[in-house]
């Protein structure tokens, strides 16, 4: 092997390496969390806001629910981001990338969809028991 391509392996692995830190970095924190089953999940958000999640629509409710399932999906279970995608009717996982961060900045502004999700908790809880 010539040096230029030893060097050119380098650089892809340390760039590779790189991207792997920073996809772990991203990665919403899950310690200590409760599991529940997905579908109990799904189904509880619904029955809270009163919405099907897997209908395909743009409505604010309905997207607002599927961000707090996507959330809940992430935090409380061990599915794949694909999984939750087809849990809550999206066709891709970037979709449900999207409705993660969404849900995480709404619930940093909005005090009363935090506490929606609260209760969602509880509830998941008190079935679980």
């Amino acid at each position: 092997m010539r040096t230029q391509e030893i060097k050119g392996l380098i650089k892809s692995h340390h760039n590779m390496i790189y991207r792997l830190e920073k996809m772990l970095k991203e990665q919403p924190k899950q310690l200590n969390e409760e599991r529940f089953p997905s579908e109990m999940i799904v189904q509880e958000v619904n029955n809270k806001f009163m919405v099907d999640i897997t209908k395909i629509t743009r409505k604010k409710k309905v997207m607002y629910a599927r961000h707090a399932a996507v959330y809940l999906l992430k935090t409380h279970t061990n599915l794949i981001w694909q999984d939750i995608a087809v849990s809550v009717g999206n066709t891709h996982h970037t979709s449900v990338i999207h409705s993660f961060k969404a849900a995480k900045d709404i619930m940093e502004t909005d005090d009363d969809y935090l506490q929606t999700i609260n209760e969602i908790k509880e509830r998941l809880v008190f079935l679980k028991n």
